[in-house]
């Protein structure tokens, strides 16, 4: 109801003075007037229904920015409650310097960057804020919320000691001054990246190469950062080579024959690129990317020894002497083949008489095996078992080489006998100091008569004889669970 009034009042008033106004008036043009700005409204008079004005006003101001100065206020109280006004309210500001905005960074790699600005409120020039502060009463004390500012801080930038260093206003003194360093710094560091550029290509390039002359091409890929593309000509120190053909003679050194695919002194072209960062006053260097260094071939010194250019002096000497010692080789080869050919025919001769004897005496030993264990043949002998020495006859009954038959008895008692088959070993295998013996394997067949009561050997059908021919007689083992030591001699 308050506000509805003041409005009103307000119009009322506005009408009264546009009438007196058109009431002055005379046949003379009256001479145009100044437009004056309208006075504030009427401030509603602080009671016990609204807070005072100066605790807003001073809560206004501290909820300022500090580069800001309040000019004036008006108020609009809201009843919101019972005990609760929401205080709307206008402030007239003034900037204590001229604010500004970052206008664009002027950005050369390798060198300080220099911000250049904008100003968007002079100082002492007049702008207005809204807002808006939450009172609250109780006890007849008045609270306050902490004040909102909604509308209009966007349009202050910020004083010139918030932007970093090197920042001025676009157009000024200082700003062209700064530029213009700026730009001389940049050329200067420009010179230097180049320069280095170019040290470090020459330093990458193979022993064998020189840089004869090199363009570069800077592209700013970021603050303090270039990629440089570069393209170069080279020229080789020496002629450079490929091989023709290598000369090989077994038993030689090798010549190689070279042909020159790039002569010395001639031009080449390589291009390339590599990254630089601007750090601490320095430029780094990543390693440099170099195209075209393949199409180059090798200086003499990187080939083996014995290489030489095809048609210049020392190749065809160098084909003399390897044609010579060629020939020398092969005259070697030839003698040592002749003499290897016929050792060879001698040990084949000494082979074959080594053959013919041993088949003779193979055929001895054979006939001798089949006589020595002949259909009626017997051997007297013994057999130790454990601790006991028994004496033993052996009588071959049957043989249809190579199978036999033989019977074993005790010397004692004939009547305690065992029967064995088995047959002959024709293959000699190599005894004792060197001798040869012929094997005859038997095993049991049938139980044994009789009974050998202390020799277990005799009792089952597991055990086996293996006896061997010696210039002796015949020897051996019975098995069972152990070797029994077996020697036999042949009856007259």
């Amino acid at each position: 109801m308050v506000t509805q009034t003041r409005h009103i009042t307000f119009l009322l008033a506005l009408v009264i003075a546009v009438a007196l106004a058109g009431c002055g008036e005379n046949k003379q043009q009256a001479p145009p007037q100044q437009q004056v700005e309208a006075p504030p409204e009427k401030q509603v008079a602080d009671t016990d229904q609204n807070p005072p004005k100066q605790p807003v006003e001073d809560a206004v101001r501290v909820a300022l920015p500090p580069f800001l100065s309040l000019d004036s206020i008006e108020l609009e109280r809201i009843p919101t409650g019972p005990e609760a006004v929401k205080v709307n309210f206008k402030a007239i500001v003034v900037p204590k310097e001229d604010l500004c905005v970052v206008d664009r960074e002027s950005e050369v790699a390798g060198t300080p960057t220099v911000t250049l600005l904008k100003v968007v409120q002079t100082a002492a020039a007049k702008a207005s804020l809204y807002g808006s502060v939450v009172a609250h009463r109780a006890m007849d004390q008045w609270t306050l919320e902490a004040v909102q500012i909604q509308v209009g801080l966007k349009q202050f930038g910020e004083p010139r000691g918030a932007f970093p260093p090197l920042s001025y206003v676009t157009g000024g003194n200082e700003a062209n001054k700064a530029l213009e360093e700026q730009a001389a710094n940049a050329k200067l560091q420009q010179q230097a990246l180049k320069a280095l550029v170019t040290d470090t290509v020459r330093a990458n390039l193979p022993p064998f190469l020189s840089l004869d002359n090199i363009e570069l091409e800077l592209i700013p890929t970021g603050a303090d950062a270039y990629k440089v593309n570069f393209k170069a000509a080279v020229v080789p120190k020496e002629d450079l080579c490929l091989v023709d053909r290598v000369s090989e003679v077994q038993g030689t050194p090798n010549v190689t024959l070279l042909k020159i695919v790039q002569a010395s002194g001639a031009k080449a072209s390589i291009s390339g690129s590599v990254v630089a960062r601007w750090a601490t006053d320095q430029w780094t260097l990543q390693p440099p990317e170099i195209q075209g260094l393949t199409q180059f071939a090798k200086p003499l010194v990187d080939f083996p020894p014995q290489s030489y250019v095809t048609g210049r002096a020392g190749a065809n000497k160098a084909l003399e002497e390897q044609a010579a010692r060629k020939k020398a080789a092969d005259d070697k080869k030839a003698l040592e083949e002749k003499a290897r050919l016929e050792q060879e025919e001698q040990a084949r001769i000494q082979a074959e008489i080594a053959a013919t004897a041993a088949k003779e005496a193979e055929k001895v030993a054979h006939d001798k095996l089949i006589k020595a264990t002949a259909k009626g043949t017997r051997y007297t002998g013994t057999i130790e078992c454990r601790d006991q020495i028994q004496n033993i006859d052996l009588e071959f009954t049957e043989q249809d080489d190579p199978l036999i038959r033989v019977v074993v008895s005790n010397h004692d008692n004939a009547k305690q006998q065992q029967t064995f088959t088995g047959k002959l070993v024709f293959n000699p295998q190599p005894e004792k100091a060197g001798a040869v013996a012929y094997h005859i394997k038997l095993s049991p067949v049938g139980e044994s008569k009789g009974g050998f009561t202390e020799f277990d050997y005799f009792y089952g059908m597991e055990g086996s004889l293996n006896l061997r021919l010696t210039d002796a007689g015949l020897e051996g083992e019975a098995h069972m669970t152990f070797d029994f030591p077996i020697s036999l001699k042949r009856k007259p």
